[in-house]
C-alpha cells in the first residue's frame, strides 16, 4: 500500500472568501500543525448546526451568530479631490431644494428654491478635502457655477468658474449628511442661508437680523446619502422607531431597538468554484435566515424567551436537502423550532380563546409579562373604552374545557383592563378592577375612571379602611394578578374604530357647533360644505355665532378639528381659528403682522391700512406725547401731556384711562413695549406698566437685568429680562443688538457680550428700519434715504429705479414720493397677508409734501405741508403714494412719531411662524380689568405633512388649558381654578381661515379691503365645539375613531413545535445597482479617424446626452474604438 505523507504541498486548506464584494472579508484563525500542515479555521463555519452536500454544492447551517463575529468590512475612502452629485436640501425644511432659476444674460441664471427634484435641482459638488473647499455646479442645458455677485449682493449661477466668486468653504458632518457652506467677505465669515420668506439664498452673519447663533438652522443643508464614505460594520439590527407626530421622520429608539443580534445563516459553495492550486479559496454565498418571523410569517414582539430579543421566534436547527449524494431534493428545506402561534384578536369584538396545555418555558404567564401591549392593545382611562380580558373561573380540568385555574376572585372582581398613562403612546398597565356591587352598578364600574390603585385584593381588608382614612373604596384597581394558565378559557375585547366612534357619539349631547354647513368666499358668497374646506386665500368660515356663555354652564369648552398642510414649515396664516383681538380665544401661526399704521399730531390719532387709506381719525382731547402699540390686532396706549395713559382699540373705542402720577414731573420720559408691558423711563428710574390693567411697578420691585449706557438717559429698550437705559433715542432691537441714535451716530449694543459699536454717522437721523435680510434703510437730513446691506455696504446706487448718484450713495425722498419737496418722518417694514400670501418685502415711508422751499413769489400766505403715505417694495420697483390727511402748518409735524407699523414689537415678541400657538384671555370674576392670559405652543417642525387633529380644551373648574395634537397632550397651562370666567369674551363670532377683529367683524372689514388677511395653503374638516372640557382619552377616542385600528396578533406560547420551510429561490448576496454615477459612451467601428472630427462629435454628444440621462448620472468620457 502506498503511503503518502500529508504536508502543505499535498493538503491545501481553503479559506472562506466572499467573491462578490472584495471589501467584505471572512474572519479566520490560521493554525499550523506539528507536521507542517497549515490549516485555516473560518469562524463562520465553526460550530455549524448542520451541513449537507447535494447537487455539487455544500450547505452549512450556522449556529446562532452575528455578522460582526465572522465578517469585517474594509473602510472606504475617497480622494482629496472628489466630485459628488446630489441635491442640496434645506435641513430645516424637508421639501425645499436649491435650484437653478430662469436664465439671464451671458448664460447666467437666478438662484431659487423648489419643492420638487428635477434636472435643475441636482448639483455637482466638487470637493477639495485638503482645503475644505468646494464648487457647486449644475449642468442642465449649460454648466453653471453658484457664485456671489459682489456688485448686487446677490447669489447667481454663472457659466464661468472663478475662485473669488464661486469657491466656497464648507463644514461637513458625514454621519448626518449635513453641510454648511460659507465664504469670507471683508474678513467676516458669512454662511449661505435660506430666506424662506422670500425663497432666496442669502448670507447670514453676525450683523444679520436672522442670526441668533453662530450657525442658524436655515444655514444648514442636507445632501443625499454618500455610500462611498460608509465606515460602518455589517450587522443585523431590529429597529424600533419612536412615536412621533412627524410621520416623515423615522427616529430610532435606542432603548427599544436591538443592534447586531444573533441569528442563523445559511452558507453554500459550489464545487466548480474550488481551484485549490490556483487560489486556496472557498467561495461562499450567504443569506441570513428569518429568525424574526413568526411561524405565520408575521413580525411580532411576542418571543417567549426572556434571554432572547422579543422579536425572535424561529430557531433553525437542521437542513433537509436529501442524503449526502449527487442529486438530492429540488428545494432546500430548513428545519426550525417555534414556541408560539399567532391568535388574531378581532377589533370591536369579544374574542374567545384557550391557552394550550403546553406553554413552555412558562408554567403560567402574568398578563403584564405578555406581548399584548407591544402587539397593539388599546389603553384608556376606563375599562369600557380600553382592551380588557375576562377569565373563565371554572375549575374542572377533566370534565370541562376550561382547565384548572388558580387565583379566582369573588364577585367584586370585574375584569382586567389596560389602564393608560398620561401619554397615549405610553404602553399602559394591566390592572384588575374591583367594585362593591351593593353600591356601584356593573355599568358604572365599567365606565368610571379609577380613583385608587391599591396593592391588595382582600376586599374585607380594604373595606375596613373606610373608617380609618374616610375614603370610600367602592371601586378601585390594582396591578393585575391575572395569568394565562394551561388550558384556561379567556375572552378578550379588543377596542376598534366602532367602539371609539360610539364614545364620540356619546359626546354629541355636549356639541354646540357640529361641523360646517356652509362657508363663504371673501365677498360673502355662500359655498356648500362638502366634507372639507380648502383655504387658499379666498375663503373663510364661521363657527359659534352665538355667545359661548349661553351654551356652557361652567365656563368650559373644547375645540376639535382636523387640519391639513403639505408643508408645516412655511407660515400659513396668523389667527387661523378664533375670535381673539384684545380678548377671546385664538389659534395662531405667524403673528408678525402689521395691519395698521398709526401716526399722531397734537391731539389727533391717525389710523391707516398699509395702502395708505386713512381709516379713522381719533380726537384724543389732549396733546399726545406717545402712542404705543402692542399686539397687532389688539389695543394701543396713548400717553398725553396731562400724564394720562388711555387705552383704545383700533376702531376708536376708548376702553380705559389712568393718571400716572410717577411721570408728573419735568424729567425726561420715554416708552418701550415688550410682551404685555410698556416700560417707562422717567429721569434715571424706570417703571413697568401692565397694558391690560394699567397697573404699574417700579424697577426695584422687579427682577430684570439693567444695563446703562451713558450718564443721562433719553430712551429705554427691553428684550427678555434685560432693560437697557440709553443715552440716545429711537431704540430698536435686532436679535440681541439694541440700536439707538446718540449724537450724530447710530450705535448698537449687544446685550450678551456688552459690546458697543457704530453703525452709521448721520447729522440728522429721522428714522430707520431693518428688513428680514438685515438690510438697513435710513431716512436722514429730512430729505434723503440710503440703503445699506448686511455687510455694511451702501447699495443705494445699485437700486436702479432710484437713480442715485454713485458718488453720493443716497437718494432724495422726492424721487420715491413723486412730490416736489419731501420731509421724511417715518420708515418701517410691512409684514402682512394679502391675496392669501405672506408679504414681508414691503416698506412704509411716511412723509410731508411741503411748499416751504418754493420761491417766495409763488408761495401762498401759509405753508402747506400735506401728509403722504408711500408703500414700496424693498427694491423700490413698485412704488405708490397717497395723500394721508389734512394739511399741516409746520414741517416739524410727526417728528415724535416712531415705529409707525409696530414692526419692532412684532419682530421681537413673535417667532417667524415655526410654532402653532393658542392664546386665551379670561377676565377675573372679581376684577374685570384683570385677565388671565393663557398661552400654549408647539413647534411645527415636529409635525409631518398631511392631516392632524388639533384639540384645545379649557376647564375653569380645575384650572387647566390644554393643547392636544393627534391625541398627544403637547402643552398645558395651569391657572387658579374658579377665579376666571368667560364674561363677554365669547360674544364674538369664531372665524376660521381669516383674522377676527372687533365688533364681530373680520380684520379685513375693519381695514376696508377684503383681500387682507385671508389665509391659505391648508384644509380643515371635522370641526366641532363642545361645552365640556375633553381630556386625554376623550381626545384619543376622537382620533382613534378616524384612524384604522388593526386587529391584534397575540403570540400564544405553545411549547416547542417543529416546522420546515423551503427555499424556492436562492439569490446571491450582492450590492444592488451600479457602484458609480459615471458612465462611458463607446463608439465602435465608425471609420472616423480624424481626431478633430472625433472631438467635435464627442462635444455634441456631451451636450445632447444631458437631456436624456438620469439626473444623478454623469458622462465620464467618449471612447472611439475599433474592433
Amino acid at each position: 500500500m502506498e503511503v503518502k505523507v500529508l504536508n502543505s504541498n499535498r493538503l491545501v486548506s481553503l479559506s472562506a472568501n466572499y467573491n462578490l464584494d472584495k471589501q467584505i472579508n471572512f474572519i479566520s484563525n490560521p493554525r499550523s500543525s506539528y507536521h507542517g500542515i497549515n490549516l485555516t479555521l473560518d469562524t463562520c463555519l465553526s460550530g455549524a448546526n448542520d451541513t449537507s452536500t447535494n447537487k455539487y454544492s455544500n450547505f452549512y447551517l450556522s449556529n446562532s451568530d452575528k455578522y460582526s463575529n465572522f465578517l469585517t468590512l474594509d473602510n472606504l475612502s475617497v480622494n482629496n479631490n472628489y466630485d459628488f452629485l446630489t441635491y442640496v436640501r434645506v435641513s430645516d425644511d424637508p421639501t425645499t431644494y436649491l435650484a437653478v432659476g430662469e436664465s439671464a444674460a451671458n448664460n447666467s441664471a437666478d438662484v431659487t428654491f423648489t419643492d420638487t427634484l428635477s434636472n435643475n435641482s441636482y448639483f455637482l459638488l466638487e470637493f477639495d478635502f485638503a482645503q475644505d473647499t468646494c464648487y457647486i455646479s449644475n449642468s442642465y442645458n449649460v454648466k453653471r457655477y453658484l457664485g456671489y455677485d459682489y456688485l448686487t449682493s446677490k447669489f447667481v449661477f454663472l457659466s464661468s468658474k472663478n475662485d473669488d466668486i464661486s469657491l466656497f468653504s464648507f463644514l461637513y458632518d458625514k454621519s448626518s449628511e449635513r453641510i454648511v457652506f460659507y465664504k469670507k467677505i471683508y474678513d467676516k465669515v458669512n454662511y449661505l442661508n435660506y430666506d424662506h420668506f422670500n425663497n432666496i439664498l442669502t448670507f447670514a452673519n453676525a450683523l444679520s437680523t436672522i442670526s441668533t447663533s453662530p450657525i442658524v438652522n436655515t444655514s444648514v443643508f442636507t445632501i443625499r446619502d454618500n455610500y462611498y464614505i460608509l465606515k460602518e460594520t455589517l450587522s443585523s439590527s431590529n429597529y424600533v422607531y419612536e412615536q412621533s407626530l412627524d410621520k416623515s421622520k423615522l427616529v430610532v429608539d435606542g432603548n427599544k431597538s436591538t443592534f447586531d443580534y444573533f441569528s442563523n445563516f445559511l452558507f453554500n459553495n459550489e464545487f466548480y468554484s474550488i481551484k485549490p492550486y490556483q487560489k486556496a479559496n472557498l467561495d461562499l454565498n450567504l443569506i441570513n435566515l428569518k429568525n424574526e418571523k413568526t411561524v405565520n410569517n408575521e413580525q411580532s414582539e411576542g418571543g417567549v424567551f426572556p434571554s432572547q430579543p422579543a422579536f425572535k421566534h424561529r430557531y433553525y436547527e437542521s437542513l433537509f436537502t436529501g442524503v449526502n449524494q449527487e442529486k438530492g431534493n429540488y428545494n432546500i428545506g430548513l428545519g426550525y423550532a417555534g414556541y408560539s402561534i399567532s391568535k388574531i384578536l378581532k377589533k370591536d369584538n369579544l374574542n374567545y380563546f384557550h391557552i394550550p396545555f403546553d406553554i413552555y418555558p412558562y408554567e403560567k404567564l402574568n398578563v403584564n409579562d405578555s406581548s399584548l401591549v407591544v402587539s397593539g392593545a388599546i389603553p384608556s382611562d376606563t375599562p369600557y373604552y380600553s382592551d380588557k380580558i375576562f377569565k373563565k373561573l371554572g375549575d374542572y380540568k377533566y370534565s370541562s374545557p376550561f382547565g384548572a385555574v388558580s387565583n379566582t376572585e369573588t364577585g367584586a372582581y370585574l375584569c382586567t383592563w389596560l389602564s393608560g398613562g398620561r401619554d397615549i403612546n405610553e404602553p399602559g398597565l394591566w390592572v384588575d378592577r374591583y367594585y362593591n356591587p351593593g353600591n356601584i352598578s356593573y355599568y358604572d364600574a365599567l365606565t368610571e375612571s379609577s380613583t385608587a390603585l391599591l396593592g391588595t385584593t382582600d376586599y374585607d381588608m380594604i373595606s375596613t379602611n373606610v373608617n380609618m382614612d374616610y375614603v370610600k373604596y367602592d371601586m378601585y384597581d390594582k396591578k393585575s394578578d391575572l395569568s394565562f394558565e394551561k388550558g384556561a378559557l379567556y375572552a378578550y375585547h379588543h377596542v376598534g374604530n366602532e367602539n371609539c366612534q360610539s364614545y364620540v357619539d356619546l359626546l354629541s349631547g355636549n356639541l354646540i357647533f357640529n361641523n360646517f354647513q356652509r362657508y363663504f368666499n371673501k365677498f360673502y358668497i355662500k359655498q356648500d360644505f362638502t366634507g372639507e374646506i380648502n383655504f387658499d386665500g379666498n375663503y373663510f368660515a364661521k363657527a359659534l355665532d352665538k355667545s359661548l356663555d349661553e351654551s356652557s354652564t361652567y365656563d368650559n369648552f373644547s375645540v376639535s378639528f382636523d387640519i391639513y398642510n403639505d408643508n408645516w414649515n412655511k407660515p400659513f396664516g396668523s389667527q387661523i381659528v378664533g375670535n381673539y383681538s384684545n380678548k377671546g380665544y385664538g389659534i395662531f401661526n405667524y403673528r408678525r403682522i402689521t395691519p395698521y399704521s398709526v401716526s399722531f399730531d397734537e391731539d389727533e390719532i391717525y389710523l391707516y391700512n398699509t395702502f395708505g387709506t386713512l381709516l379713522r381719525t381719533i380726537k384724543h382731547g389732549r396733546g399726545i406725547t406717545s402712542v404705543i402699540k402692542l399686539e397687532p390686532n389688539g389695543d394701543f396706549l396713548v400717553f398725553d401731556n396731562g400724564y394720562n395713559v388711555t387705552k383704545y382699540n383700533y376702531i376708536g373705542t376708548k376702553l380705559d384711562i389712568k393718571y400716572l402720577s410717577f411721570i408728573d414731573n419735568n424729567l425726561t420720559t420715554a416708552f418701550y413695549p415688550f410682551d404685555k408691558y410698556v416700560f417707562i423711563l422717567n429721569g434715571g428710574d424706570w417703571y413697568r406698566l401692565n397694558s391690560t390693567s394699567l397697573k404699574h411697578n417700579i424697577s426695584s420691585e422687579l427682577s430684570y437685568t439693567t444695563k446703562k449706557l451713558g450718564d443721562i438717559y433719553n430712551s429705554i429698550a427691553v428684550k427678555g429680562s434685560t432693560v437697557c437705559l440709553l443715552s440716545g433715542v429711537n431704540p430698536k432691537f435686532v436679535d440681541n443688538d439694541v440700536y439707538f441714535y446718540s449724537g450724530v451716530i447710530l450705535k448698537y449694543f449687544n446685550i450678551n457680550d456688552n459690546t458697543l459699536k457704530d453703525k452709521v454717522e448721520i447729522e440728522i437721523l429721522n428714522d430707520y428700519t431693518f428688513d428680514n435680510n438685515g438690510v438697513f434703510y435710513v431716512i436722514f437730513d429730512d430729505h434723503y434715504l440710503s440703503v445699506i446691506d448686511q455687510f455694511d455696504t451702501n447699495i443705494t446706487s445699485n437700486l436702479f429705479n432710484l437713480s442715485a448718484a454713485p458718488a453720493t450713495n443716497y437718494v432724495n425722498l422726492s424721487v420715491i414720493t413723486g412730490n416736489h419737496t419731501t420731509y421724511g418722518k417715518n420708515i418701517d417694514l410691512i409684514s402682512e397677508w394679502y391675496d392669501g400670501k405672506l408679504q414681508t418685502d414691503l416698506l412704509t415711508i411716511y412723509s410731508l409734501s411741503s411748499n416751504s422751499d418754493a420761491e417766495p413769489l409763488f408761495r401762498p400766505p401759509l405753508d402747506v405741508n400735506l401728509p403722504f403715505y408711500t408703500r414700496t417694495n424693498t427694491s423700490f420697483t413698485n412704488i405708490s403714494s397717497f395723500t394721508a390727511g389734512n394739511v399741516k402748518s409746520t414741517t416739524t409735524t410727526f417728528d415724535t412719531v416712531d415705529n409707525i407699523n409696530n414692526y419692532d414689537y412684532v419682530l421681537n415678541n413673535y417667532n417667524p411662524g415655526n410654532t402653532l400657538d393658542v392664546k386665551l384671555r379670561l377676565p377675573n370674576i372679581y376684577d374685570v380689568q384683570t385677565y388671565e392670559e393663557a398661552s400654549l405652543s408647539y413647534p411645527l417642525s415636529n409635525i409631518s405633512p398631511g392631516y392632524h387633529n388639533i384639540t384645545t380644551t379649557l376647564d375653569t373648574t380645575k384650572g387647566l388649558f390644554n393643547l392636544f395634537i393627534d391625541g398627544n397632550n403637547v402643552d398645558t397651562y395651569g391657572f387658579q381654578n374658579t377665579k376666571y370666567s368667560y364674561g363677554t369674551i365669547f360674544d364674538n363670532i369664531f372665524y376660521v381661515g381669516t383674522e377676527a377683529s372687533y365688533g364681530n367683524n373680520k380684520l379685513n372689514e375693519n381695514l376696508q379691503d377684503v383681500n387682507y388677511y385671508n389665509y391659505g395653503n391648508f384644509k380643515i374638516k371635522n370641526f366641532y365645539v363642545y361645552n365640556v372640557p375633553l381630556y386625554l382619552y376623550d381626545v384619543a377616542n376622537i382620533v382613534r375613531a378616524r384612524n384604522d385600528i388593526k386587529d391584534l396578533y397575540f403570540e400564544l406560547p405553545t411549547g416547542k413545535r417543529n416546522y420546515i420551510e423551503n427555499v424556492e429561490k436562492f439569490f446571491k448576496f450582492k450590492l444592488p445597482g451600479r457602484k458609480s454615477n459615471l458612465f462611458n459612451v463607446r463608439i465602435l467601428d465608425t471609420g472616423i479617424t480624424e481626431e478633430s472630427l472625433q472631438q467635435d462629435i464627442s462635444n455634441n454628444i456631451i451636450q445632447e446626452i444631458i437631456q436624456v440621462i438620469p439626473a444623478n448620472t454623469k458622462l465620464n468620457k467618449v471612447d472611439w474604438e475599433i474592433e
